[in-house]
């Protein structure tokens, strides 16, 4: 009888509140975002406390033309609404690589990032998507990118910073002040440390 007594006790102490730990951290459903026949790429990025952004590269059209698009959440993911889509299937683009960047500081923007045509390309849009975006480029002529990396201080000037890679193994970084109006302190890192040197 003890033995059995110190079973149900172990039970209670133990699996009880396992149990409803697991309960109370289940998300529900799966939730369908996007439906396409073939998906180049995609990004995320956590806007706030609750507001998600996600970017899709879809080139399910018979052409395989893509299409940029958007969609944000501000339940924490269970809903999704598209917001914008760039570049429609007649405008016969092709794209590599895309992410997005969502604002935490005091400029309230979203970027997306893309390759095209072997150069890095981004979009700028008002946080709220109330207007047209900006559209430049941030590589420069004649370099062939094929990979990127983007991020963002966290700190109130909120600068942005690249990396990319070009089709010579050069390995560039960049960084803007000013909410990509520009982008300064051009660096190849690969004459700083030569990636042949590294195993």
């Amino acid at each position: 009888k003890c033995y059995n007594l110190i079973l149900a006790v172990l039970f209670v102490l133990f699996l009880v509140p396992q149990l409803a730990l697991a309960e109370s951290q289940m998300w529900g459903n799966d939730v369908l975002v996007h439906q396409a026949s073939h998906i180049y790429g995609f990004g995320m990025d956590q806007a706030d406390k609750d507001t998600l952004l996600l970017v899709v590269s879809d080139s399910s059209t018979t052409s395989l033309r893509d299409t940029l698009y958007i969609y944000r959440s501000t339940n924490n993911g269970q809903t999704w609404n598209r917001v914008d889509s760039l570049f429609s299937a007649s405008d016969n683009e092709r794209f590599g690589k895309i992410d997005i960047v969502a604002a935490k500081g005091n400029s309230n923007f979203v970027f997306v990032f893309w390759i095209y045509n072997k150069q890095l390309c981004y979009a700028r849009y008002p946080y709220d998507f109330s207007s047209a975006p900006v559209l430049d480029t941030i590589s420069d002529a004649g370099e062939n990118v094929v990979d990127f990396a983007v991020c963002q201080n966290l700190f109130q000037d909120y600068y942005l910073f690249v990396a990319y890679q070009t089709d010579h193994d050069s390995v560039i970084f960049k960084r803007s002040l000013n909410q990509a109006d520009t982008w300064t302190d051009r660096k190849n890192l690969t004459e700083i440390t030569p990636i042949t040197s590294q195993p």
